[in-house]
C-alpha cells in the first residue's frame, strides 16, 4: 500500500466525514471515557478478589457497587458511542454514494460501453459500504491504542518482568496475525475484480430475461452463471480457510501464552518479585491487552481495504482514467433547430472510422430522413448530435454554435431521441411524462398524448394515467412505448426530434399511428428520421443517403428514385 495514495484517499473521505465534526468530537470524547473505563475495570476486579481472599466483606460490598457503577457507565458510553458512529457513518455513506452516482451519470459513454454495468454497481454498492465501515474501523483503532497503551503502562508500573513478557507475547501475536491477514487481503482484492464480472452477468440476465426465455438460451446462461458462482465460491472458501486458520492459530497462541503467563507469574510470586494483588491485576488486563492487540493487527488489513475501496470510488469521481463528458459554457434556451455537420470523422475504438468526412445541413422545421444499409453509420450520427460521443475531427453546429462550446442542457434539453425500443420506467404514465416536465398540467399531458396518438389507449386503461407500467414498461406494446416516448418528447418541448428506426418492427396499423404522430409535428419541429422502411419516409422534405459513413446523395424521394442508382436499388429491394 502506497502511503501517498492512502493519505490522499483518507483526506478525500475526511471531507465527507468532517461535515459531522460536532458529532465526531463528542464521539472522540466518549471514546476516551470508554478507554479509561476499560483500564479501571481490571483494577476494581482484582480488588474484589483480594477482598474475598482477605475476608474484607464490608469493603467487598462497596467495591462491588463501584464495579457495577463502572459497568453501567461502560454500557451507556458504549451505546452512545455506537449510535453516533452509526449516524456519522450513514450520512457519510449517503453523501459518497450521491457523488459517485453523479459522477457515473457524467461518465463518457465509451467508459460504460467498455467496462459494463457491473463495475459501476459494485463500486456504488460494495465499495461505498466498505469505505464507511472501514473508515470507522480505523477511527475505532484510537480507543484500542489508548486502551493498549494504558494497559501496558499499568503493567509496567506493577511489574517490569511481566511488562517484558507481555511485550514479547504481543510481538509474536502481531507477526502471526500480520502474515495471515496479508494473505486474506490478496484474496479479497482478486475477489472484488471478479465480482464486477459476476455482477455484470447477473445484471444482463435480469435485464434480458424475456429474450433469454424466448430464445431458449437459459442453458447457456445457467452454464455461465454456474462458472461464475463456482469461482465466487472458491474465493469465499479461500477467504474462510484463511479466517479459520487465523482464528485457530490466534486461539492456540493465546491459550499457550495464558498457560505460560500463569507459570511465569507463579515463579515471580515464589521469588517475591511479584505480589499476589499485582498478579491478579495483570491477569485481568491480559485479555483486554490481547483483544486490543488483535484488533490493531487487523487494522493493517483495514487500511489496505480502505485504500483499495477509496481508490476504486475516487477513480470514478475525480480520476483522469475515467473520462468524463466535456461540455462548453455557451447556452441556447430555445433552439431554432438548425444544425450542420462539417467534415466530421469518428471511430468508436480509435482505429476503424465509422463516420468519414461527413457533411450535411438541416434547416429549422425540416423533416429529413436518413437511409442506407445496416452499419452505414446512421445511428452514430444521432449519437454524435446528442454528444453521447465526441467526434475525432470536423465540426458539428447547432444554431451556428459549435457543439463543443455548448453546455449540456443546451444540447440535451433541445433534442429528443425516440428509439426502436425506448426505455419506459417502472412508474405510472403520469410519472414517466413528469420526468421531462415536472410542472406539467393535466391539459398539457393529455394534449401531448393526443398528438402522439396514444390518448385513446390510455383512456381505456382502468387507472388511466396513473397505471403503473411495470419493469421496462412491460404492459405496453412496442408501438405504445414509442408513442409514449413521442408524448414525452412533446412535453419536453425540444425543437429537434430524432426517430431512430422507430417504425422498423411495427405492424401496419401501429406504424400508421406513429406516422400520424409524426405528421402532427411536421412544420413545427426539426424532425430527423432513420428509416428501415423507405415507404415511411417518402413524404419527407429531404432524404439523405448514407453509405460507409458519408453522404452519397440527397434530395426528395422523386429526385433520388430518378437520379440515384443506390437509392433506387434500396427502394426496389424493399418492394420485393
Amino acid at each position: 500500500m502506497k502511503k501517498d495514495n492512502f493519505k490522499i484517499n483518507f483526506k478525500k473521505v475526511w471531507q465527507y466525514v468532517k461535515k459531522k465534526k460536532g458529532l465526531l468530537i463528542i464521539n472522540i470524547f466518549l471514546n476516551i471515557i470508554y478507554c479509561a473505563v476499560c483500564i479501571i475495570i481490571p483494577l476494581i476486579s482484582a480488588k474484589i478478589i483480594l477482598n474475598i481472599t482477605s475476608g474484607l466483606f464490608d469493603e467487598l460490598l462497596i467495591t462491588a457497587i463501584m464495579l457495577f457503577g463502572i459497568y453501567i457507565i461502560e454500557v451507556i458510553v458504549s451505546y452512545f458511542h455506537g449510535k453516533l458512529l452509526q449516524i456519522i457513518s450513514r450520512e457519510t455513506l449517503v453523501n459518497i454514494q450521491s457523488d459517485l452516482a453523479k459522477a457515473t451519470l457524467n461518465l463518457d459513454i465509451q467508459i460504460i460501453d467498455k467496462n459494463g454495468s457491473g463495475m459501476l454497481l459494485e463500486r456504488i454498492n460494495g465499495d461505498c459500504n466498505k469505505i464507511t465501515s472501514l473508515f470507522f474501523d480505523i477511527s475505532g483503532m484510537l480507543s484500542k491504542i489508548i486502551t493498549l497503551i494504558g494497559v501496558f503502562i499499568s503493567i509496567l508500573v506493577i511489574n517490569k518482568y511481566m511488562f517484558i513478557y507481555m511485550i514479547v507475547n504481543s510481538i509474536i501475536i502481531f507477526i502471526i496475525n500480520k502474515k495471515m491477514i496479508n494473505k486474506r487481503f490478496e484474496i479479497d482484492k482478486n475477489k472484488r475484480k471478479f465480482s464486477e464480472k459476476k455482477t455484470s452477468l447477473i445484471s444482463e440476465l435480469v435485464r434480458g430475461i424475456r429474450d433469454i426465455k424466448v430464445l431458449n438460451i437459459s442453458d447457456s446462461f445457467e452454464k455461465m452463471l454456474d462458472e461464475q458462482l463456482i469461482t465466487d465460491n472458491n474465493y469465499n472458501y479461500a477467504m474462510a480457510s484463511v479466517n479459520r486458520k487465523l482464528s485457530y492459530l490466534t486461539a492456540f497462541t493465546q491459550y499457550l501464552f495464558s498457560f505460560l503467563f500463569i507459570i511465569f507469574g507463579i515463579i515471580l510470586c515464589k521469588n517475591n518479585l511479584l505480589e499476589i494483588s499485582g498478579f491478579l491485576i495483570i491477569y485481568n488486563y491480559r485479555n483486554r491487552a490481547f483483544n486490543s492487540l488483535s484488533f490493531i493487527t487487523r487494522i493493517n488489513e483495514s487500511l489496505k481495504d480502505f485504500n483499495l475501496s477509496a481508490s476504486r470510488i475516487f477513480e470514478i469521481i475525480d480520476s483522469k482514467d475515467f473520462k468524463k463528458e466535456k461540455f462548453g459554457k455557451k447556452m441556447i434556451k430555445n433552439a431554432e433547430g438548425h444544425f450542420k455537420f462539417e467534415n466530421v470523422n469518428f471511430s468508436y475504438n480509435g482505429e476503424e472510422k465509422i463516420i468519414k468526412d461527413l457533411s450535411f445541413e438541416i434547416k429549422p422545421n425540416e423533416t429529413v430522413a436518413f437511409v442506407g444499409k445496416s452499419g452505414a453509420g446512421k445511428t452514430t450520427i444521432f449519437s454524435l448530435l446528442d454528444k453521447l460521443y465526441t467526434i475525432d475531427s470536423g465540426n458539428i453546429y447547432i444554431d451556428n454554435i459549435n457543439i463543443n462550446d455548448l453546455d449540456r442542457d443546451s444540447i440535451r434539453n433541445n433534442i429528443s431521441i425516440i428509439t426502436q425500443n425506448p426505455y419506459i420506467f417502472n412508474f405510472s404514465i403520469r410519472e414517466n411524462l413528469r420526468l421531462v416536465r415536472p410542472n406539467m398540467t393535466d391539459e398539457e399531458m393529455i394534449e401531448a398524448c393526443r398528438m402522439a396518438c396514444i390518448d385513446d389507449y390510455i383512456n381505456k386503461l382502468p387507472q388511466k394515467y396513473d397505471i403503473i407500467l411495470g419493469e421496462g414498461g412491460i404492459i405496453l406494446s412496442g408501438g405504445q412505448k414509442q408513442r409514449l416516448a413521442i408524448a414525452r418528447a412533446l412535453l419536453k418541448k425540444t425543437e429537434i426530434i430524432l426517430f431512430d428506426e422507430a417504425t422498423s418492427s411495427l405492424d401496419n396499423e401501429t406504424q400508421e399511428k406513429i406516422q400520424t404522430a409524426i405528421k402532427n409535428m411536421q412544420g413545427e419541429y426539426t424532425i430527423l428520421i432513420i428509416a428501415h422502411r423507405l415507404s415511411t419516409v417518402i413524404n419527407s422534405d429531404r432524404i439523405i443517403v448514407i453509405d460507409d459513413g458519408h453522404v452519397i446523395a440527397e434530395g426528395t424521394h422523386d429526385e433520388l428514385i430518378n437520379d440515384n442508382e443506390f437509392y433506387k436499388n434500396l427502394y426496389h429491394n424493399e418492394l420485393k
